[in-house]
């Protein structure tokens, strides 16, 4: 099985049981950008796990459309 997955985190609405916000939205971005079998987390993830032992490969800055301007992203090392 393939996959792609994005980490990010933070505060999301519901409403009538859907989800909405600019955490999702950035999710949306950052999974865009993951290729096939990567895991890619958002700078806001690499900043919480910091000190962790969670391996973190510096993928670079990336345009997120959903807040219009550059983020570092981090490929999460097998």
């Amino acid at each position: 099985m393939r996959h792609r997955i994005a980490v990010h985190t933070g505060e999301i609405g519901v409403e009538s049981a859907e989800l909405h916000g600019i955490t999702l939205d950035i999710a949306r971005d950052v999974i865009a950008h993951a290729g096939v079998d990567e895991i890619l987390a958002s700078r806001t993830v690499a900043d919480l796990v910091a000190g962790s032992g969670i391996a973190l490969e510096d993928r670079g800055e990336v345009a997120l459309g959903a807040i219009g301007q550059t983020w570092h992203l981090y490929r999460v090392a097998p």
